[in-house]
């Protein structure tokens, strides 16, 4: 991997997936659950009704950031493993939240620093938030408890091993000087240029595209202040909090507005109407971001649940920052921070739930509804991927039987519902020479595409000429 990056866990892992069905359908099935699961653990609530909605969550992840860091198996390897591992992490030390000064089993370090340490070697930017988000949660103890525990410390550690390794890599050093033909930092061009244009991409991204969540995270904002309302006395508290919700709900419908109407500019005719535009909307993200984080703060009584929250909520923006200065960028560089965000919402629930003191039969009533959403949505899925899944094995199949018949010009046949994969087709370089490579085709062989419709067709008459043979 030597000048190709020091993504070495990934890459393994990728290595790995690719060559055992067996192994990749364990794994990923595996880390949807965890997925869902986590930040239940996180939580500490015991009910049903929490893991149901982490998993009603995760299934409305945009589909962009869904087909590149879930579907794609090399999108997968890089930038699903490492943010799970970071909350794994956190689910070990949440004792940090409580009242009582957090302890740990005397081998919990030596896991810490394995953890730290792998995570490190999948994603720059996930590398650089583990080592910040460690020294975050040393000196959260340190106030909160006056007290360093060994743990937090190895993850620490490993965390700076495990970046080390990574970016001894020379390929950084190539990046750095501008010689890579691939990836290149906002200092090798117009550094101006590059934060307006990565700004965009991130509002696009992680906001517009991120709507729906975050229009369920202001709701959940909205119960919690009205919850609070409801107890509180402190009339200046009060006023704003009541403040910030309009700020967030305002914001929100801004970029729910952007989002169904890409077309929107402002200043239309005027020179500089792209960049205002970017401004104002980067402006309206900031309110957006900055009012929930303040809700949170102000509105949720409990310590616990307020600093596990605040804790999630700040890691969006650690995430996210590196995404600026480096290129390229694409929707699965936006996993992590909606693992967090969805994170942050499955506690914002449980918090409600809490403070509502809600029936038995009320949860019941609650979990069935989030089911049946959940049934709908993976109904849908299923349906858009076993389709393609059903294609990609034809395809691959009547590849092979026409090399064996000896043809210099292959027919390929076009998977369905191309936007629901990366890159679905061996039809261009350099996927073609590598689809070759990985099936074992000779690369002289002549590629030629079909439609599905189209190659269902041409299969049965393939299927005639062949055994009329």
């Amino acid at each position: 991997f030597d000048n190709y990056h020091g993504r070495y866990a990934g890459n393994l892992l990728v290595l790995a997936l690719t060559r055992s069905e067996v192994l990749n359908f364990v794994v990923i099935g595996a880390s949807l659950v965890c997925i869902c699961l986590f930040p239940k653990l996180f939580s500490d609530s015991k009910k049903f009704t929490v893991y149901v909605f982490g998993i009603l969550l995760f299934l409305l992840i945009p589909k962009q950031i869904f087909v590149q860091s879930v579907v794609w198996t090399s999108g997968y390897s890089n930038y699903v493993p490492p943010i799970l591992m970071s909350l794994l992490y956190f689910i070990i030390i949440k004792n940090i939240f409580d009242k009582d000064k957090p302890s740990y089993h005397r081998i919990t370090f030596i896991f810490a620093a394995i953890i730290g340490f792998i995570s490190a070697l999948f994603m720059e930017n996930v590398t650089l938030y583990n080592i910040a988000i460690s020294a975050i949660i040393i000196f959260f103890v340190i106030i909160k408890f006056k007290k360093i525990c060994l743990t937090h410390l190895a993850h620490l550690m490993g965390s700076i091993a495990g970046a080390g390794l990574m970016f001894s890599n020379s390929v950084y050093r190539s990046i750095a000087s501008g010689s890579d033909g691939y990836r290149s930092t906002a200092f090798d061009s117009d550094l101006k240029e590059t934060i307006i244009e990565h700004t965009e991409v991130i509002f696009q991204q992680f906001f517009a595209n991120n709507i729906i969540i975050l229009i369920i995270f202001s709701l959940l904002c909205v119960a919690i202040y009205i919850l609070y309302s409801r107890k509180s006395s402190d009339k200046k508290l009060k006023s704003l909090g009541l403040l910030l919700i309009l700020l967030n709900v305002f914001s929100c419908f801004m970029i729910y507005s952007k989002n169904a109407f890409a077309y929107w500019f402002f200043g239309i005719g005027h020179a500089k109407s792209d960049l205002i535009t970017i401004g104002l909307f980067a402006l309206v993200a900031i309110i957006y971001f900055g009012s929930a984080l303040l809700t949170v703060f102000i509105c949720v009584d409990s310590n616990k649940n307020k600093f596990k929250t605040l804790f999630l909520l700040i890691s969006v923006p650690i995430l996210i920052a590196p995404l600026v200065f480096v290129n390229p960028i694409g929707p699965r560089c936006f996993f992590p921070p909606y693992l967090m965000l969805i994170s942050a919402c499955v506690l914002l629930f449980v918090h409600i739930q809490n403070k509502m003191n809600i029936t038995a039969e009320t949860n019941k009533g609650i979990a069935i509804s989030l089911l049946a959403g959940c049934l709908a949505l993976f109904t849908f899925l299923f349906s858009i991927y076993s389709t393609i899944h059903t294609y990609d094995i034809k395809r691959n199949d009547y590849v092979k039987k026409q090399i064996e018949a000896g043809r210099e010009t292959v027919t390929v046949c076009l998977l369905p519902y191309a936007s629901y994969v990366w890159v679905r087709d061996p039809s261009s370089a350099p996927w073609d020479y590598r689809y070759k490579l990985f099936h074992g085709i000779d690369t002289n062989i002549q590629f030629e595409f079909l439609n599905y419709k189209e190659f269902d067709k041409w299969a049965e008459e393939f299927d005639k000429e062949v055994n009329s043979k």
